[in-house]
C-alpha cells in the first residue's frame, strides 16, 4: 500500500505516532482514506475544518461524520482556513492533550483542509508540548511537508511556545 499520510517525526522518546493528512476523501476516495487509517492503527482524527468547510470539499466525509462512519474517534476543534483559533488557550490545552496521547503510544492524524496550514499550526504546537524547540518544531513539520501559512498562525506558535516555556 502507497504511503499516504505524512508522519512526523517526534522526539525519541515519544511512543505514539503523529500524522498529517490533506482532509479525509478530499483528493482520494474516502475509502481509500480508511483504508490508511486501518492500515496504520490510526486511534483517532483531529479534524480542524468546520462543517460547512467540509461539505463543500469533501461530502463523502461530511455524510460520514454526519451518519458516525468514520473509523475512529474524532475530535473537532473548528479553525477558519488560513486562520487561527479565536480561544488560544483551549488550543494549546488541545496541543497538550495530543502531546500527551502521543506520550501515551497513541497513533493520531491531524487534518484542516489540504494538510498544510492549520495541521502545520497544529502539530508544531504539539512538539513545543513535547519539549522540542521552536526550531526543532519547525523542522519536523516542513520536513513532513507542512507548515504555517499565515503571519497570524505563526504569532499562534509563538505565542504556544512562550506559554509553554513560562507554565510552572
Amino acid at each position: 500500500m502507497r504511503r499516504m499520510f505524512c508522519k512526523v517525526r517526534l522526539p525519541r522518546t515519544v511512543t505514539g505516532q503523529l500524522f498529517l493528512h490533506s482532509m479525509p476523501g478530499r483528493y482520494e476516495p474516502l475509502d481509500h482514506t480508511w483504508e490508511h487509517v486501518k492500515a496504520q492503527r490510526i486511534a483517532a482524527i483531529v479534524c480542524l475544518a468546520g462543517n460547512d468547510e467540509i461539505s463543500v470539499k469533501s461530502h463523502a466525509y461530511y455524510r460520514a461524520l454526519q451518519d458516525g462512519t468514520v473509523p475512529c474517534p474524532i475530535t473537532r476543534f473548528v479553525i477558519p482556513d488560513h486562520g487561527v483559533p479565536e480561544d488560544r488557550d483551549i488550543f494549546l490545552s488541545l496541543a497538550r492533550d495530543v502531546a500527551h496521547r502521543l506520550r501515551g503510544a497513541e497513533i493520531i492524524l491531524i487534518h484542516g483542509g489540504a494538510g498544510a496550514g492549520r495541521s502545520g499550526t497544529l502539530a508544531q504546537c504539539v512538539l513545543l508540548a513535547l519539549g522540542q524547540t521552536l526550531n526543532a518544531a519547525y523542522n519536523a513539520v516542513t520536513d513532513a511537508g507542512s507548515w504555517a501559512e499565515t503571519p497570524q498562525q505563526r504569532g499562534l506558535i509563538r505565542w504556544c511556545a512562550a506559554e509553554i516555556v513560562n507554565a510552572p
